[in-house]
């Protein structure tokens, strides 16, 4: 059996919904539902595990990583050089 485009779950012994399945991957991102949540098309039943339910799988698939890369960068304020002025900056900027 799979779950409906409209969703029911049970929650804290408590029957919500109705769900779309916009809203179903909402609560997955949440972790608000789980693989083990029970869900049913109809708030009577019968109810089945989501883990067994094909269309609501992809909820809870593994979203890619991302990283930042380490980036190189190159020394172009040598050391020892005169210390900036932020008031002749200022001027030069103002300059026509």
């Amino acid at each position: 059996m799979t779950v409906a485009l409209v969703s029911f779950v049970r929650l804290d012994h408590e029957v919500r919904g109705p769900f779309t399945p916009d809203q179903l991957r909402e609560l997955a991102e949440r972790g608000l539902i789980t693989l083990e949540t029970e869900a049913a098309a109809d708030a009577a039943g019968p109810w089945i595990m989501l883990r067994d339910s094909p269309a609501c799988v992809e909820f809870f698939a593994a979203r890619p990583g991302y990283e930042f890369k380490a980036g190189v960068f190159e020394r172009v304020n040598q050391p020892g050089g005169p210390p900036v002025d932020h008031r002749d900056l200022i001027a030069a900027a103002n300059r026509p």
